[in-house]
């Protein structure tokens, strides 16, 4: 397995992962998510070009197996809150037939690394209530719930 930062040919590859993300979460939250294409070229474009984000793929045998998108945030300027700059993981997806593999631990702690290297004072993500299989791996990460969105549909 390799890991590397992605470039130009990538597109489609990353785009199939985030699909079945998207997918899950069609399945899941239909009402929130439409059932649209979620990965479009403005977008990718913008991931290969932005100094904040880093954005990691896995490979097994040139087929790209992971995908991952981490986020700088600019500190709040909120006088009440400590000054610390979050790096926020916006997307961590591991193809359905490679999972449990240790590609997702891979990509995560790559991500880490890279964020702790560009001055990251804490990882942040949301994940969904209804993912329980996501929620054990970040917990398995040493990730813990830092606060918890409620909601009451009206």
């Amino acid at each position: 397995m390799k890991l590397r930062i992605i470039s130009e040919n990538d597109f489609n590859g990353i785009h199939d992962l985030v699909y079945q993300v998207h997918e899950l979460h069609v399945n899941n939250r239909s009402d929130v998510y439409n059932a649209v294409d979620p990965f479009d070229k403005e977008y990718f474009q913008f991931l290969l070009k932005d100094e904040d984000t880093i954005a990691l793929v896995s490979e097994i045998e040139q087929q790209i197996v992971g995908f991952c998108v981490v986020t700088l945030k600019q500190p709040s300027k909120n006088p009440i809150m400590k000054t610390r700059q979050v790096a926020f993981m916006e997307c961590l997806c591991v193809d359905k037939q490679h999972r449990k593999c240790g590609i997702g631990r891979a990509l995560f702690n790559k991500a880490t690394t890279l964020s702790k290297q560009k001055g990251a004072d804490v990882m942040e993500l949301m994940v969904w209530s209804f993912n329980n299989t996501a929620i054990k791996f970040y917990e398995n990460m040493g990730m813990s719930p830092r606060s918890i969105i409620m909601e009451k549909t009206l």
